[in-house]
């Protein structure tokens, strides 16, 4: 539980939240560019399957994969962005052990000279 808590609180929740708007639009676009079912309708055998109708489906795929490729870059960003901001914390999470470690051997060479002296 303790492990949560402490991950959870070296989550930059500022930066977080600032994206969040870009993330929600994101996903937003994704859910909108899945082709939604037709509710279990069969294609209506008389018409006809031409080049033409073929071409539209595919045209609408690739649109559909342009705009997948473009949140897929987004989320990407984000990510960098998240990571950056971890090594940031990382490095000041070892600063301040290096500070704290120092002050604790400081201290107590000052308690050794107050004791023996």
């Amino acid at each position: 539980m303790a492990m949560w808590v402490s991950a959870l609180k070296r989550i930059p929740w500022d930066k977080l939240l600032t994206q969040a708007p870009a993330i929600l639009d994101g996903a937003t676009r994704l859910f909108n560019a899945i082709p939604r079912s037709q509710g279990g309708k069969k294609p209506d055998k008389s018409k006809e399957n031409t080049v033409q109708q073929l071409q539209t489906r595919f045209e609408s795929m690739e649109a559909s994969y342009h705009e997948n490729a473009k949140i897929v870059a987004e989320i990407a960003d984000q990510l960098q962005t998240v990571t950056g901001t971890l090594q940031v914390l990382g490095a000041r999470l070892r600063l301040l052990l290096a500070v704290s470690l120092a002050g604790l051997i400081f201290g107590l060479a000052a308690l050794a000279v107050a004791v023996f002296v």
